[in-house]
């Protein structure tokens, strides 16, 4: 009945149903960036969605016109009751030719293709006849051409510091000879000269200023440009400012009024009172002034009879925003004097302190391959600005709740798991250290200081309560260079309570025994961070992390002038033991940009930890693990490894399979699919590694002369769906080889192909 249907009957006289785009052809194509940019804006003007579009595609249709279906059915039928809610909640207006007006797409598409440098280029389309004759389909043929090339570029500017600003910054210009044509290159190094300019102290400068001179006639397919300013170049433009007097008003809420002294500023606001701090006038509501002067001017990038420079008000701008205190910053800039001699701008700053007590509250349901679903949840109240120096002072409970859906190792009854936490933070958008709190940073900066307590349950095994006391510090030292540093962190585990099942795994296992005693952990960690990403003017982009962290080494050394041998073991610490180690945890992502949609990623993992001195065995919270949705997504989680070691007894699930040792490999070729949705074909390889021999772990040591078959390699394909905010994935992992034995010889040794395959859906790319 539905195929019999017409979606034509109810056409208006004269209209032709469109049914999408046939194909488009793009001729002359050379495969360069610019020309992917170009034709990427170009499919995007000619693109228009049929009724009943398969996910938002221009060529694919559903069948089922469900939509047409109902409007023919309903379009000529009284609007009331039923027949009003079918039509407004399910009927589909017909997309006509008309409506599509593909004459009128073609100049628009043709205009884009100039303003790439294909002058000679074009966009025309032709009418597909279907056997309904009411029915239509698009074809599009874009005619690149030749493209024109940048030959000569010449900057004139009469104003010799201008001048010299031009010369000194031409490292940074979106124009270069050879590049191919673009106006949005060339609005692009408008800006880009503005704001040298303006960084320099002009002020006034416009990019309504800076003209363009072209000669596309003088050689075949290359233009020449003169990039000059403007005849009548006001006077005001070629003048240097400095930055004058900076007054800052602070005010309490939008509909605060209230005032004991009764003090205006200019524009009608009332303010308790004002305090004057060197170069800063601060004016407040309120019996108190709401936050520590010293804290305002710290991040203050600018001063007094320095020279204007926007990059400094742009600096202090974003760390007003960034100290999350205030709903509303805004600068306003007033000549000191309309004289033709003043040089000096003066700077009024308006602060809205915002709400600043946050309530948070998150709930998640998980099911787990090792049978445990449940509930997770947390609440985190934080009060912003809590001492009146920006800080921020939190404080979370969070907590999960899983149960075993299936009976387990011979057990006469089921045991959950859970966990339950506090967490405890204060944090600062400054370094709080002595003597580097005054010094001047030009990045952001940050502090935290933390405590944690946890309580954890783990079913069939045993209840462990950790707690942790950590300082971090975070500063950058350029747009791509950032570091953290944590000169201290301490944390105890205590074992509470253990299984009969626990005992005698560990009873074989002594290194999952020692990894999971009573334990100290102090120690300082290092984080360098390089990330370029932020620099879309580049088709290779890298983000590099490395961490190196110790434990125990500085208490070892104490104990060593206090007489106790430095090699000796079982030092304790409170009468407990204290971990030294020395770990390394490197991780280098790297995304090639092929096409404007379509990139390699790949990354590379590198971790090692070694103990010594006071320690056999690593604690387990450090211990490495691959597997899973953001690992070799062939395999689970902590499925593999150690080596070639296999838990074929299910003795230590989800405890044993941790090692000394990590190497990880990636790579994911990411291209468009339909619209909103991505593909990725993926490689994964990688494992875990013990340091030293243990006899429980046969096949567990880094090395060996059959390494390279100790790696666990799989492969994949990738479905994302972009939903600009975040990025919903599904990958189906196959494995290839896995590490251990399975009774096959060859290099493909999963004996099932259905044991081959993972799914793993998450959020976020997994690199």
């Amino acid at each position: 009945m539905f195929v019999a249907c017409s979606t034509t009957s109810h056409l208006p006289e004269g209209e032709v149903l469109y049914t999408g785009i046939k194909n488009t052809k793009v001729h002359g194509q050379h495969g360069t960036a610019a020309e992917d940019v170009a034709l990427a804006e170009v499919t995007s003007a000619l693109a228009y969605k049929p009724n009943g579009s398969i996910l938002g595609s221009s060529s694919k249709r559903s069948p089922f016109q469900v939509g047409l279906w109902i409007y023919n059915a309903y379009v000529d039928k009284p609007r009331t009751g039923f027949n009003k809610w079918m039509f407004n909640s399910f009927a589909g207006t017909p997309v006509t030719i008309s409506s599509v007006s593909p004459e009128t797409r073609t100049k628009v598409a043709t205009n884009i293709l100039q303003n790439y440098g294909y002058f000679r280029g074009d966009v025309d389309y032709r009418l597909i006849d279907q056997r309904n004759p009411r029915k239509q389909r698009i074809s599009y043929d874009i005619h690149l051409g030749e493209p024109y090339l940048f030959d000569s570029i010449r900057y004139a500017f009469r104003d010799s510091i201008q001048d010299s600003i031009i010369r000194t910054t031409k490292n940074e210009a979106y124009i270069h000879q050879g590049d191919q044509f673009s106006t949005l290159n060339l609005t692009n190094e408008k800006d880009r000269i503005v704001n040298a300019f303006r960084n320099n102290g002009y002020y006034y400068y416009r990019p309504d200023y800076i003209h363009y001179f072209a000669d596309s006639t003088n050689v075949p397919y290359r233009v020449k440009l003169l990039v000059a300013p403007d005849l009548d170049l006001p006077n005001v433009a070629l003048r240097q400012f400095y930055f004058g007097n900076t007054s800052v008003y602070i005010r309490k809420s939008r509909t605060s009024t209230a005032s004991q002294r009764r003090r205006r500023d200019g524009l009608g606001n009332v303010y308790d009172d004002s305090i004057q701090r060197r170069r800063l006038k601060i004016a407040y509501q309120g019996e108190h002034i709401p936050i520590a002067p010293r804290v305002v001017m710290k991040n203050f990038k600018f001063h007094s009879r320095q020279i204007f420079n926007q990059s400094n008000v742009d600096k202090t701008l974003t760390n007003l925003h960034g100290m999350n205190i205030f709903s509303g910053v805004r600068f306003t800039f007033t000549p000191r004097d309309t004289t033709g001699l003043n040089d000096t701008i003066d700077t009024r700053v308006d602060l809205m302190m915002d709400q600043l007590i946050d309530a948070e509250l998150n709930f998640s349901f998980t099911h787990k391959s090792n049978s445990q679903i449940g509930p997770a949840g947390g609440v985190i109240i934080s009060k912003r600005n809590a001492f009146r120096h920006g800080e921020t002072l939190s404080v979370g409970l969070r907590g999960s709740y899983e149960w075993t859906t299936r009976r387990m190792y011979d057990e006469n009854k089921r045991i959950n798991s859970y966990l339950a936490a506090l967490d405890l933070s204060l944090s600062y958008p400054w370094i709080a250290f002595p003597w580097l709190n005054k010094r001047f940073y030009r990045y952001p900066t940050s502090t935290e200081f933390k405590v944690t307590l946890e309580q954890r349950k783990r079913a069939y095994y045993y209840r462990l309560m950790s707690s942790t006391i950590e300082a971090n510090y975070g500063f950058q030292t350029s747009r791509s260079w950032s570091h953290r540093l944590t000169p201290l962190t301490v944390t105890y585990n205590k074992m509470q309570n253990t299984t009969e099942r626990f005992d005698s795994i560990v009873f074989f296992n002594k290194a999952l025994y020692w990894s999971l005693q009573d334990l100290f952990v102090p120690g300082q960690q290092y984080t360098i961070i390089y990330d370029n990403t932020w620099n879309n003017r580049i088709r290779h982009t890298m983000h590099f992390e490395g961490t190196v962290k110790q434990a125990g080494n500085f208490l070892n050394l104490t104990n060593s002038f206090l007489g106790f041998p430095y090699h000796k073991k079982d030092k304790l610490l409170l009468s407990t033991p204290y971990s030294q180690f020395l770990k390394f945890n490197f991780q280098l992502k790297n995304i090639f940009h092929i096409t404007e949609k379509t990139s390699i990623a790949t990354r590379v993992q590198l971790g090692a930890i070694w103990t010594y001195g006071n320690s056999n065995y690593a604690p387990y919270s450090e211990l490495f693990y691959v597997g899973g949705a953001n690992s070799i997504r062939a395999f689970s989680i902590r499925s593999i490894g150690p080596g070639r070691f296999r838990d074929d007894y299910g003795l230590g699930f989800y405890l044993d399979q941790t090692g000394d040792v990590k190497i990880e490999l990636n790579a994911e070729y990411r291209f468009p699919f339909i619209n909103a949705f991505q593909g990725a074909i993926f490689v994964d390889a990688g494992n875990v590694w013990l340091m030293r021999d243990d006899e429980y772990h046969i096949g567990g040591k880094f090395g060996g002369k059959d390494f390279f078959k100790t790696f666990a390699l799989g492969t994949g394909f990738g479905l994302r769906y972009d939903l600009d905010f975040l990025i919903l994935r599904l990958d189906f992992g196959v494995g290839i080889h896995a590490p251990y034995d399975t009774g096959k010889s060859s290099y493909y040794n999963i004996r099932k192909f259905k044991d081959a395959v993972a799914v793993h859906f998450a959020v976020g790319y997994p690199f």
